[in-house]
């Protein structure tokens, strides 16, 4: 947290004050409460590059809460002068202002089993200095990896290769005979205060059970136990899903009281070539089954698509799948993980997905939810407020193609693996267009 001292700031509207101020890796987010208790957050995506910021490089400002529109403008000077300290680019910052009515965006935080464990200590009384820092006025969103093996053997995960290394295997009798000791989140208690505490923050927590394959865990009857007893907690399932066409295990999992949406992986509508990309014969059908039961169940689904080389010849049969089964779609750029197997050969190269949306019907467009450390360049206008600005796997800085793109900022840039496979291929800077409704158009297509 880097607290900047903006109270005070000439042009602060009285009786404002600010709740935080959090340096991001792609800017800023501030929120603050005004005289009257309203809550507003503002977020400032600013160049990663100061001298880009020197050149014009624009900062947009989101903005939720109502006010004045004059406090809002004696409100963007103050943060532009607190941020800046420099009178000379203050103005020029201040004129490609673009405000937006957004909802708050929720934290999200990540653990791994075994990073919850270690940071715990395997002891219930040091999960609430865990969730301290947590305690904001965003909605939360807390991920938990369960590391228990998955029966598929996808294309794009390197736990195919792990699972024949030794100390692997020797990892995995360990922790069995950790849960037989009670030496598990579980068995320890550390999962059940968890969730606990998750349900009485305010407001409203969600919990994420992933990993390589949640419902693999073999203590999940008990954790389902555990959410049973917490109304308040939603529940997010998010994996391969195919143990889902289990009626025993769907009726468990629609019973949890605020179960908030199931995720599945899918690869194509095509169920052979869908199962040689997960290695797992019979794993679409399991899908398509679970996916239909949970439909007529009420239950909000989604299909998770990674964005492979052997996935993008299949995205116009699944956004079809999805425009009939009524389900939604989230993108994920692939970026491999390092380990014994070598993924840089199922990189595609992001001209190739464009090509693939540009052909997609506006009702097929309307399936896509989101799309993840997906270059803006890659997608049509119409879908770039979907992309998220996930750098975390990315380059460090953008690559000379890059520069000067309109979308610069809000962009997720590219992997280093793909850098180092394709280059600048397949890159194109966005430019921006001269309508009405001031969305990006391309260029076009860059090198390669």
């Amino acid at each position: 947290m880097n607290h900047l001292e903006l109270n005070g700031v000439d042009g602060l509207p009285a009786g404002w004050t600010w709740q935080a101020v959090e340096r991001r890796p792609q800017g800023w987010l501030l929120r603050a409460q005004d005289a009257q208790g309203g809550e507003h957050a503002f977020e400032l995506d600013e160049s990663p590059d100061e001298r880009a910021l020197q050149r014009g490089q624009r900062w947009s400002v989101s903005h939720r809460g109502r006010v004045d529109q004059a406090d809002l403008a004696r409100t963007y000077a103050a943060i532009a002068q607190g941020l800046l300290r420099d009178e000379a680019r203050l103005q020029q910052s201040l004129e490609s202002i673009v405000l937006a009515d957004v909802p708050v965006p929720p934290r999200h935080v990540h653990w791994s089993e075994t990073e919850l464990w270690l940071r715990t200590r395997g002891q219930p009384r040091n999960v609430a200095p865990l969730l301290q820092s947590l305690q904001a006025p965003a909605p939360l969103v807390a991920e938990l990896y369960l590391e228990s093996l998955c029966g598929q053997a996808c294309q794009f995960c390197q736990q195919p290769g792990r699972r024949q290394q030794v100390h692997h295997r020797g990892g995995v009798l360990l922790r069995d005979q950790l849960r037989r000791w009670r030496r598990s989140l579980v068995g320890s208690g550390v999962f059940a205060e968890l969730a606990q505490r998750l349900a009485t923050r305010e407001p409203p927590a969600t919990l994420v059970l992933t990993g390589h394959d949640w419902a693999a865990d073999p203590e999940l009857p008990a954790m389902l136990a555990i959410l049973m007893d917490l109304p308040t907690l939603g529940v997010s399932l998010l994996g391969p899903g195919t143990a889902l066409a289990d009626p025993g295990l769907l009726d468990a999992v629609v019973a949890l009281p605020n179960l908030r949406s199931v995720a599945f992986t899918l690869q194509s509508a095509d169920m052979p070539r869908h199962d040689a990309q997960v290695g797992a014969p019979g794993a679409a059908a399991k899908v398509l089954v679970a996916l239909e039961r949970l439909q007529q169940r009420g239950v909000p689904v989604g299909v998770n698509v990674v964005l492979t080389a052997a996935a993008l010849p299949e995205l116009q049969g699944l956004v079809d799948l999805a425009v009939e089964r009524g389900f939604r779609l989230n993108l994920l750029g692939f970026v491999p993980d390092r380990g014994p197997l070598d993924l840089r050969p199922q990189i595609p190269r992001w001209d190739a997905l464009a090509v693939v949306l540009a052909g997609l019907s506006p009702k097929g467009l309307e399936k896509i939810e989101r799309l993840s450390r997906v270059p803006q360049c890659a997608v049509p206008a119409e879908l770039r407020e979907r992309c998220d600005a996930d750098r975390s796997r990315a380059t460090r800085t953008p690559p000379p193609v890059c520069q000067g793109c309109a979308a610069a900022t809000r962009c997720a840039w590219i992997a280093d693996d793909y850098r180092a496979r394709f280059g600048e291929a397949g890159l194109r800077p966005v430019t921006a267009a001269a309508n009405p409704a001031g969305s990006p158009s391309e260029s076009p297509l860059g090198p390669g």
